[in-house]
């Protein structure tokens, strides 16, 4: 718009998939019966959406520039998702439960919401230091996974009579809270050839109320740090990164034996960063 004001457009496609695998086995042991149960889950989908961003840039003064960023809600386009549920229980005396559940079409429509991004830098001499606000907004409450079909469940009593039914589907229900998150980074030039990097970030976790989410809630904390070498037409760099988080420990049971247990999630990465680079 003018030597100093920059503004843009994009249009972007995102690609979210969810696979998991669960089996679980418990026996309940009672002094006069037995009772055993087997569950096993699997899904494994892909949702797409397009992504409408815009932004503007200004550069203040010479040496300050600030900008600005907002990325529309995901626009689904596409997706599906493979879902298969058993479960078996059987009783001593003869008695069982089994029920089975298979969709090779079922909807997986996980929803990406509004994003708005602000970053301030600041040039000088020898480096530049820049800082950045990322927010993305809240999604109410909505079906992640659903179905239109209907599972098989085979009742038999302890003398094997059988009773046959087609419950339906219980969606499974994803919402996730507005989120801020910070980074700050900065650069350092030791001489017109090498050139240090470093920078902080956050990334707290979308989920609301983790206690019920099928996802947990991690908050994670990240630091990176590199070096960039060369003047002329061939340059290079290299840099790592490291972030970490742990989840509030969440009760799990009570399983059929009347115990429950408590677990927690711990995430810890580690990446390397490199690249080469030549000016024609």
């Amino acid at each position: 718009m003018s030597p100093t004001v920059r503004v843009g457009v994009g249009l972007g496609y995102a690609m979210t998939g969810l696979r998991q695998n669960q089996t679980i086995t418990d026996r309940l042991v009672f002094p006069a019966a037995v009772t055993t149960s087997i569950r096993a889950v699997s899904t494994d989908g892909t949702v797409h959406h397009l992504l409408l961003t815009v932004g503007a840039q200004w550069d203040v003064a010479s040496a300050f520039t600030v900008g600005a960023t907002v990325t529309s809600p995901g626009l689904r386009i596409g997706g599906s998702t493979k879902i298969t549920y058993s479960n078996i229980v059987y009783e001593a005396g003869g008695a069982e439960n089994d029920l089975g559940f298979r969709d090779p079409d079922a909807k997986l429509d996980y929803k990406i919401p509004i994003r708005a991004m602000a970053g301030a830098a600041f040039r000088y001499s020898r480096g530049a230091i820049e800082a950045d606000v990322r927010y993305y907004g809240a999604e109410s409450e909505y079906e992640l996974l659903s179905s239109d079909s209907t599972g098989l469940q085979i009742t038999a009593d302890s003398a094997g009579v059988p009773t046959i039914s087609n419950p339906v589907f219980s969606p499974t229900v994803n919402r996730a809270r507005s989120i801020v998150s910070f980074a700050l980074g900065a650069n350092f030039s030791l001489s017109p050839a090498v050139r240090l990097h470093a920078g902080v970030f956050s990334s707290p976790s979308p989920v609301s109320a983790p206690s019920q989410s099928t996802f947990r809630a991690v908050d994670i904390t990240g630091v990176s740090g590199g070096v960039s070498l060369g003047a002329g037409r061939l340059t290079a760099s290299l840099g790592v990164s490291s972030s970490w988080g742990t989840t509030t420990e969440r009760q799990v049971g009570p399983t059929l034996g009347g115990l429950s247990g408590t677990t927690d999630v711990s995430i810890k990465t580690f990446t390397g960063l490199y690249s080469i680079s030549y000016t024609f």
